[in-house]
């Protein structure tokens, strides 16, 4: 389109007025005015998304919109160009609404002429024009004031930041003097400025404890007056002076008193304001008696050195990755080894190769609630011969409780090793001696036992009362050699036979001990009483423990006497064993019989007329120490006796 045709888009749905519009157009001067129309909103869209148009004549009835809202929508779509409203309602409250809205006119149909139509196009493209130009002059003032007002207020911001940071500054020079001032006076350390002529200019009270004088005397004496050897003032002088820093200077001052203290000295320059050295700034730290107990930390180690060095037992030292660190004269002299060659080396060489992995394990286990264990070993002598040895390790902590070292002290085992060795054959002997003797016993006593009562049974009329009361007493003897052997033998199986740990449910174990006492029970009257609340599974051989139990209650009904009326079960737990109890309300037993009941073939004197071996207690005490515990007996609080036994929660 050339600039000086308008284009020109009428939105109107009537024919007629389409056509009255096209012929206003025409008669104006040709070519001023290219006219495109469009009978519904949509369609107008559509034209104005490919064409360019100048402006809009739009008519406010449509058949896809009605009223005011098609000015709204189509002066939303398209706000850049200008619309005239071109409407059959003469109503000046809508015209006045139509150009406060944006529309630049409000044409009423049938009061058009050529003319007014005409001007009013121009004039509504050149306000449109105008306005936007206005707007964007607005616009470009506005962002300059934006600009503007952006640059002020950040200008603002950094001199706020400015002041806020200078105010910061002066406010931290102010605490940092304040805590400086605090801590200079706080300090358990002595702190002191001195001048290089060794003039004091400031002291903190610890310098005044330190030193032992008030202020007032300090600051008129020199520094150099305090020193013991005046001459390590000069060289402290020429050494700050030339470093410009002096760190843990080992020096002795004199206090008030007399009394010399040792001290260490560190240092830095002072300076002026022109930058020359003003003086020394110092802090005095009494290391007296650090250096007393360091004195008495020598001799005892001296004294250790000593004690360790005249033992006859190996003694060495070792890092947690077991390399040797110390080794006393006795290791040196049974390995024959020099101590400097030893140490940084690690003692595995010395041990036999099947103990490598044992001693590593043994090693490993040892720990804070666990720190000291002994273990046998063998070792090999620089002659090749093999040694056994019995070390006992302790793990040593630090300050922190963490392993720092382990220390260990051996000693030659060899000889015990040989004698228990010839003790054990010896013992193998004396229990196949004892299988033996009982085997050859019981045969002989259950013969004698079966041909008396055989005479007993054929001869007893001949034999007389006298006859048959000697018969009688035979059977007995020979009943007792029978029991005895077989508990002889019983003994020796229990030290024999290996436990069969399993889990074992106590209270089906006490029912089966309670069926089987039930006839003694019941004629004798006696209350069996276990635990209410339920006992639980515990660990252990089922067979030991129940020959356990048996033997118990067998010993509280012989030895309990007529008066016993009650046995009952308890248990308990500790932190590393269970234990079990077996009380019963009879004679009890003395305290001094408590211990000696539990040896072999022990009776109580009184008690002779009474069956039994002597072994059955024996054999409870071997079978809980078995079971990696222990059995013990104390008088009931009332009366009675209460045999304790204790079994490891931990067999596996």
């Amino acid at each position: 389109m050339n600039s000086q045709c308008i284009k020109v888009l009428l939105i109107e749905d009537n024919p007629g007025d389409i056509r009255l519009i096209k012929e206003l157009f025409s008669e104006c001067v040709p070519s001023s005015f290219d006219l495109r129309s469009a009978e519904s909103l949509a369609n107008s869209f559509e034209i104005l998304d490919r064409e360019e148009i100048d402006i809009i004549l739009l008519d406010l009835s449509l058949p896809d919109s009605q009223g005011f809202e098609t000015f709204t929508r189509v002066h939303d779509q398209t706000p850049e160009i200008p619309i005239i409203i071109l409407t059959g309602f003469d109503d000046d409250s809508l015209a006045i609404k139509a150009v406060r809205d944006g529309a630049q006119d409000y044409l009423v149909k049938g009061h058009v002429s050529r003319h007014l139509l005409a001007r009013a196009t121009r004039y509504a493209i050149e306000r449109k024009r105008t306005e936007e130009a206005l707007r964007r002059v607005r616009d470009e003032l506005e962002l300059r004031v934006q600009e503007r007002t952006s640059e002020l207020e950040k200008a603002n911001e950094e001199l706020r930041c400015e002041v806020a940071e200078r105010r910061k500054a002066e406010e931290a020079i102010l605490l940092s003097e304040e805590k400086y001032r605090q801590l200079f006076e706080d300090s358990r350390d002595a702190i002191a400025v001195v001048t290089r002529a060794g003039e004091f200019l400031d002291i903190n009270q610890a310098g005044l404890d330190l030193f032992g004088y008030t202020r007032s005397e300090l600051m008129t004496k020199n520094v150099s007056q305090l020193y013991v050897d005046k001459s390590d003032r000069k060289i402290y002088q020429t050494y700050i002076e030339r470093e410009g820093v002096l760190r843990d200077y080992a020096v002795r001052f004199v206090r008030k008193n007399g009394q010399e203290i040792d001290c260490v000295l560190t240092s830095t320059l002072k300076y002026s304001q022109d930058g020359s050295i003003l003086g020394y700034h110092g802090i005095f730290r009494d290391i007296t008696d650090y250096k007393k107990a360091q004195q008495a930390l020598k001799e005892s180690e001296a004294r250790y050195r000593a004690i360790v060095e005249d033992q006859t037992e190996l003694i060495f030292r070792s890092l947690p990755d077991q390399t040797i660190t110390f080794v006393n004269e006795a290791f040196c002299r049974y390995f024959n080894r020099q101590g400097e060659d030893l140490i940084g080396t690690s003692f595995f060489p010395f041990l036999a190769e099947a103990d490598h992995k044992k001693v590593k394990e043994h090693f490993a286990s040892l720990h804070s609630r666990h720190p000291v264990e002994t273990i046998e070993v063998q070792v090999l002598k620089p002659d090749g011969s093999i040694r056994w040895q019995q070390w006992t390790n302790r793990l040593i902590f630090d300050a922190h409780n963490r392993p720092k070292e382990f220390q260990s002290v051996g000693r030659d085992i060899t000889e015990q090793k040989l004698m228990e060795e010839t003790l054990k054959k010896s013992s193998e002997k004396i229990k196949l001696f004892a299988y033996s003797v009982s085997h050859d016993l019981k045969s002989p006593a259950i013969s004698v036992h079966g041909l008396t009562k055989l005479l007993h049974k054929q001869y007893k009329e001949t034999l007389g009362e006298k006859g048959k009361s000697y018969i009688e007493q035979i059977l007995k003897s020979s009943e007792q050699i029978v029991a005895l052997v077989e508990t002889i033998n019983l003994y020796i199986s229990t030290k024999e036979v290996s436990l069969l740990v399993e889990s074992v449910n106590l209270e089906r174990v006490l029912q089966i001990i309670k069926d089987e006492f039930s006839a003694r029970f019941s004629i004798r009257s006696i209350r069996w009483t276990v635990p209410e609340n339920g006992l639980p599974e515990i660990k252990a051989d089922r067979l030991a423990l129940l020959r356990v139990l048996r033997n118990l209650v067998d010993n509280a009904l012989k030895y309990g006497g007529d008066d016993l009326s009650q046995i009952t079960i308890g248990f308990e737990q500790s932190s590393s064993h269970h234990i079990i109890s077996v009380r019963d309300d009879g004679i009890g037993i003395e305290s001094e019989d408590s211990k000696k009941i539990f040896d072999l073939f022990q009776r109580k004197e009184e008690r002779k007329d009474i069956e039994g071996s002597g072994l059955g207690l024996a054999i409870v005490k071997e079978l809980s120490e078995q079971h990696r515990g222990s059995v013990w007996v104390q008088p009931a609080p009332e009366r009675g006796s209460i045999f304790y036994f204790s079994i490891c929660n931990k067999l596996e």
